[in-house]
């Protein structure tokens, strides 16, 4: 796909799950591992957004966030300006269950937004979006204002909205779990 950069956020701190999430196996692969092969058929390019080098085993560019600390806004904001695309499409290594069908759905619709994230059950999933490089000044704008909140980016941004509800073929119950702690492992574990 052309344009638009894969990324996978893997900058998290793990503190709940008290492991690297990114290195944790899941359907006999690392999430990470797993993240990234989602993510090679759609994109030209396939990035990881994290601050070590433990991923270097993937052989892909990790790209370390220009501001530590700060949750995936960081990482976000340091891929859109290390990129030549103009969008990227982000999504956490501890959402597993996500699909290239919803992926290219986001992607098909990211035409003059500056973002283009689902809602799920009325929840935003801001860390499996499509983010602009126009997001970039906005997001300087609230680093300053020490302001990292994706939510506030979503509400100063021209943004797409794509609902997934029960009713759309997208729609799978476990599509937007996240892996926080080791029982959303074993519970995710149990169903697959």
């Amino acid at each position: 796909m052309e344009n638009i950069t894969g990324l996978v956020l893997a900058g998290g701190l793990s503190q709940r799950m008290k492991t690297d999430k990114a290195l944790i196996k899941f359907k006999g692969k690392t999430l990470l591992e797993n993240q990234l092969d989602l993510l090679k058929p759609i994109f030209n390019s396939v990035l990881i957004s994290a601050n070590t080098n433990n991923y270097s085993f993937t052989n892909v560019e990790i790209i370390k966030d220009e501001q530590a600390n700060i949750g995936p806004i960081g990482g976000i904001r340091s891929v859109l300006k290390n990129v030549e695309t103009d969008y990227i499409f982000a999504i956490s290594v501890d959402m597993p269950m996500i699909t290239a069908e919803l992926i290219k759905h986001l992607i098909s619709q990211k035409e003059n937004y500056d973002i283009v994230m689902p809602v799920f059950n009325g929840k935003y999933e801001p860390t499996c979006a499509v983010y602009s490089k126009k997001c970039i000044k906005i997001i300087d704008e609230q680093i300053l204002a020490k302001d990292f909140k994706l939510s506030n980016l979503i509400k100063k941004s021209h943004t797409k909205i794509v609902e997934i509800t029960k009713k759309s073929s997208l729609y799978k119950e476990q599509l937007f779990i996240n892996l926080n702690n080791p029982e959303n492992l074993n519970e995710l574990s149990s169903v697959c």
